[in-house]
């Protein structure tokens, strides 16, 4: 059975002056505007012009493009996973990293998959090879058979970061946390995906 995780229409929104970036995938590809690096040979751009995870074996694939991150920042990605995901088969959308070695960097990341059907998006901190809980969206919502969600994170000037979900895939976000953490602010740094 192939196992495929999805990110599609990945958008990166940096909130600080005019810069931004953004990658839909639709011109096929992840190697240009903007270039992705890591493991690139476990990645497709399927023929629906989605991100996917087609790594031959089973481990750890990442994928990383370089972001100036600001202080205040907005984040929206949809994600798909085509198994339920669980604490040995599930992945990480870091949303500022410091470092391409997405195990052991500073930065957040949001993760999916645990033990049982209460998945949810959960967000972290990572202190190096230290990942410290911060908050945890609503028990449940990424446990079936499949999980899908099309998500928004916000971070303001305060460090308070709030984030939204819509689990049908749609744009008709519901308010799921809020949580304040100032530990690493803007940063030039990375965004990546972490599948397990």
């Amino acid at each position: 059975m192939k196992i495929i995780c999805q990110v599609i229409g990945l958008l990166f929104l940096c909130q600080f002056g005019m810069a931004q970036v953004a990658d839909d995938f639709s011109d096929g590809n992840f190697t240009a505007n903007p270039v992705w690096e890591g493991n690139t040979a476990d990645f497709i751009v399927n023929t629906n012009k989605e991100l996917q995870l087609n790594a031959a074996v089973a481990g750890i694939s990442k994928l990383y493009t370089q972001v100036a991150i600001g202080d205040s920042n907005v984040w929206e990605f949809y994600m798909k996973y085509d198994f339920s995901p669980s604490s040995s088969n599930g992945g990480r959308i870091y949303l500022q990293a410091a470092g391409t070695d997405l195990t052991n960097t500073q930065g957040y990341f949001l993760e999916v998959g645990e033990t049982g059907s209460n998945d949810a998006l959960s967000l972290y901190r990572q202190d190096g090879a230290t990942k410290v809980f911060l908050k945890k969206a609503t028990l449940g919502t990424m446990g079936g058979t499949s999980a899908v969600a099309n998500v928004r994170v916000i971070r303001n000037a305060a460090a308070e970061w709030t984030l939204y979900a819509d689990y049908t895939g749609g744009t008709n976000y519901t308010f799921e946390f809020s949580v304040s953490d100032a530990t690493y602010l803007g940063v030039n740094g990375y965004f990546g995906i972490y599948c397990n």
